[in-house]
């Protein structure tokens, strides 16, 4: 298993001042934060006044497109497995960008899509292997299918790659 919250912990290493956590949920990622770096501030900000009940303060109800914060207030920002709950995800990012101080630390994740794969691609599979009997046509069906998912987790990479880049740019210069 993989300790993402442990991971996260140790990308904040050089960090020094408040850690924001946008879209924080349970607080499973801030409250690790909190135990292992108990010199930073970390603040949790969800939309959600009821999941906040839990989370140990301090937490504001907050809108990501509309963050309660100074601007080049917070050494660095959380926008962990969040970002797809976000109706206006441009604005949330400009807003990451605001509130995190010249040279910051944004660190950002996804985790619907790859849920969501691991879900659709053996349904797809299936349709594929109860649509077309054994031979070349399935062997055509399945190599347009692995050809198509391959293409789109590549250009996936490559996309978020140049978004993260591009993010990184626009934080430097503010």
């Amino acid at each position: 298993r993989h300790d993402l919250p442990g991971l996260v912990a140790e990308r904040l290493t050089a960090v020094r001042g408040t850690v924001v956590d946008v879209g924080c949920g349970n607080g499973t990622f801030l409250t690790r934060i909190r135990r292992d770096r108990p010199d930073l501030t970390v603040l949790g900000l969800d939309l959600s006044a009821g999941i906040l009940a839990e989370v140990p303060a301090p937490v504001a109800v907050a809108d990501a497109a509309r963050l309660p914060l100074a601007t080049g207030s917070a050494a660095a920002a959380l926008a962990l497995h969040m970002l797809y709950h976000v109706p206006d995800i441009p604005a949330a990012v400009r807003e990451l960008s605001r509130v995190l101080a010249p040279g910051g630390l944004l660190i950002a994740s996804r985790f619907l899509k790859g849920v969501s794969a691991a879900f659709t691609a053996p349904a797809g599979l299936s349709i594929i292997t109860t649509t077309f009997a054994e031979g070349p046509a399935r062997n055509r069906a399945l190599s347009i299918y692995t050809t198509c998912g391959a293409s789109g987790f590549s250009l996936g990479l490559v996309l978020s790659g140049l978004l993260t880049a591009a993010l990184r740019r626009r934080v430097r210069r503010l």
